[in-house]
């Protein structure tokens, strides 16, 4: 319940609210303080204070449990995880989903800009964290991560925590940078030559031996019996010589 305390001032009476919404991290209690200063005198006044004062403290733990009370000058990236994590993650992704977030979250972008004030990154900053990983990761990691960077100034945005989503401006690297990075390029990548691919096109037409050797089986009465070694010959099914023409004359890249 908040406490409310009446004052006189110079003005008349007016009334000094308490409201306890919360805990920090280190567990100190979180208090918001207003003035109200009511349209009546005595008790009716007080009483309209006191109602004030009900709706002033449920006002503002829901502020503070949706995030909004956080001060993008004072709050710290690392400090903001875990209000993010109980009020956007928790029903929204899996636990498993969430808990890799989390854990990308902690591994990549902690260390760069963790101590810094969520209203004090920006998008290079960011690009830095990512330009110093190609060498450890690829494309598609980084475009992981990404995500899950991008939903917290998301969240942060959306609860006007900060007035700008500084991934909107990020540039992530292209799969051709990784590929510079790495000294490989699209020359340095082998492919068939034109005879190479006429011998492989006439070989998914021609006919391969598979062989078994000698098994003992049983019947439908349960009796064995003994199946001599046998050769046959089978044809490469249609489905993946469709699928090799379409690889060879499409020209189609990796990822398609």
């Amino acid at each position: 319940m908040p406490r409310v305390e009446k004052r006189n001032n110079k003005n008349g009476v007016v009334y000094k609210i308490w409201a306890y919404i919360g805990y920090d991290s280190s567990g100190k209690q979180i208090r918001k303080v207003a003035t109200y200063v009511p349209t009546v005198s005595g008790a009716a006044g007080k009483k309209e204070a006191e109602l004030y004062a009900i709706k002033f403290e449920n006002e503002e733990i829901r502020k503070y449990q949706s995030g909004v009370t956080v001060s993008a000058n004072k709050t710290t990236f690392s400090d903001f995880i875990p209000v993010w994590r109980e009020n956007w993650g928790i029903g929204r992704v899996s636990e498993g989903t969430l808990n890799s977030y989390v854990d990308t979250l902690k591994r990549y972008f902690v260390p760069a800009f963790g101590n810094i004030a969520l209203g004090k990154i920006n998008a290079i900053m960011i690009e830095k964290v990512f330009s110093s990983r190609m060498k450890d990761l690829k494309v598609a990691t980084i475009k992981r991560a990404f995500v899950a960077l991008s939903s917290v100034f998301k969240y942060a945005y959306k609860k006007g925590i900060i007035t700008e989503n500084p991934c909107d401006r990020v540039e992530l690297p292209s799969e051709r940078v990784e590929r510079k990075a790495a000294g490989t390029n699209r020359k340095e990548i082998n492919c068939f030559t034109i005879p190479q691919s006429k011998i492989f096109l006439n070989a998914l037409k021609g006919s391969y031996p598979v062989s078994f050797g000698t098994r003992t089986r049983t019947n439908s009465a349960g009796e064995k019996y003994s199946v001599s070694a046998y050769t046959s010959l089978h044809e490469i099914p249609t489905k993946y010589v469709a699928y090799f023409y379409v690889a060879l004359f499409s020209g189609l890249r990796r990822g398609e």
